[in-house]
């Protein structure tokens, strides 16, 4: 009777011992689960969350920065263009300003010497001046519109050029993460794997010990049975504790490396927003200089036009003071010629009618009509000269 009561109570016991160890295991796998799923949910949140902070700042950042160089090129090329366009506005105004005030002069002096041959020579040298001015100011509006054409695609494709360069690098930032965060994924399931298999080893090799010390020890009291019970509950929970403890740890460690790749990331991320805008500077600079040296050259060429045009007005005015002197000499040497004809005439005239009478002041007439007829015919040859 007692050889059975110790091995019903052997058996009690090991069916006692068999069915803690198995809710002991139970509970750690539940744990187990829970924490990894807890780990997997809290590394897919943090990604996420990662990804969109990250494409929020660079979208924001690179759509401020290309607004901002688009806008600032924009202005420079608006108030250059107006500023151009007002100044070859008032250069124009003040040429035919003064170029009419010329003709103006030129045109009275003309009428007054030369009468409407000057006049026509006049008005024909302002329209063909108007016609050189039209075609000049239609050729500067085609190049500042082929410009200004040529200048907006050039921001276009640069623009272009930026926006896939960043797309592309997001694109493999944001692949390099999700890679590193699959192998960090892949390492903490194999050391999973690991730890249960180790934790298996160790709860057969415990089961092992608790068969062997049951065999041996059948024949113990109560007490002792107790006491293994106890101290069988205590390894327990120190194995409980210890793995809690390594969760612990290992979640810490995973927390670290997410640490570390996200501060990895934010300095890479930095580091190429830096040098992109030291790009978008340099281009900027590049533009603005292109510009100043364009508006140096545009400056210097309309200097040399105006010294050109100063020396050619310059030119046409001692001509026309040449030609109204020469004009002016000549006819007070025909005026002074038909006088002095004039009065060789009337002398004649009036020797003829006292010496001849009728007859030879009929003749005499006669002969001054032929004169004055050949007066005519010579200032009108001297006019077409």
């Amino acid at each position: 009777e007692l050889a059975e009561v110790k091995a019903a109570l052997a058996a009690d016991r090991e069916a006692a011992v068999a069915g803690a160890l198995d809710d002991g295991e139970n509970a750690l796998a539940r744990e187990r689960a829970r924490h990894v799923a807890a780990l997997d949910a809290a590394l897919l949140d943090q990604e996420s969350r990662l990804l969109e902070e990250h494409d929020a700042r660079t979208a924001s950042a690179t759509a401020a920065a290309l607004e901002d160089q688009a806008a600032r090129l924009r202005e420079a090329h608006d108030a250059e263009v107006a500023a151009q366009r007002e100044a070859r506005d008032a250069e124009v105004a003040a040429r035919r300003e003064a170029h009419a005030a010329a003709l103006d002069d030129a045109g009275a002096t003309a009428a007054a010497a030369e009468r409407r041959r000057s006049a026509d020579a006049a008005t024909a040298h302002a329209a063909r001046h108007e016609a050189l001015a039209k075609n000049a100011a239609a050729r500067h509006r085609e190049e500042l519109a082929s410009r200004v054409d040529a200048h907006a695609a050039e921001l276009a494709r640069t623009e272009a050029e930026l926006i896939a360069f960043h797309e592309a690098e997001v694109e493999a930032a944001a692949e390099g993460h999700a890679a590193a965060l699959g192998d960090e994924r892949r390492r903490h399931a194999a050391a999973l794997a690991d730890r249960d298999a180790a934790h298996a080893g160790r709860v057969a090799a415990h089961e092992a010990e608790a068969a062997t010390r049951a065999e041996a020890h059948a024949s113990a009291e109560a007490a002792l049975v107790e006491a293994h019970e106890a101290d069988a509950a205590r390894r327990a929970g120190a194995h409980a504790a210890r793995l809690a403890d390594r969760d612990a740890a290992h979640a810490a460690t995973l927390e670290r490396h997410e640490a570390a790749a996200a501060a990895r990331l934010d300095a890479e991320l930095s580091r190429r927003a830096a040098k992109h805008a030291a790009a978008l500077a340099d281009n900027e600079a590049e533009l603005i200089a292109y510009h100043e040296a364009e508006v140096a050259a545009r400056e210097a060429a309309l200097a040399e036009e105006r010294a050109a045009r100063a020396a050619a007005a310059a030119e046409a005015g001692a001509h026309a003071a040449r030609l109204d002197e020469a004009r002016a000499a000549h006819a007070a040497d025909v005026d002074a010629r038909v006088a002095a004809h004039a009065r060789a005439l009337a002398d004649r005239e009036a020797a003829l009618e006292a010496a001849h009478g009728d007859r030879v002041a009929a003749e005499a007439r006669a002969h001054a009509a032929q004169l004055e007829a050949l007066a005519a015919t010579h200032a009108a040859q001297v006019d077409a000269a």
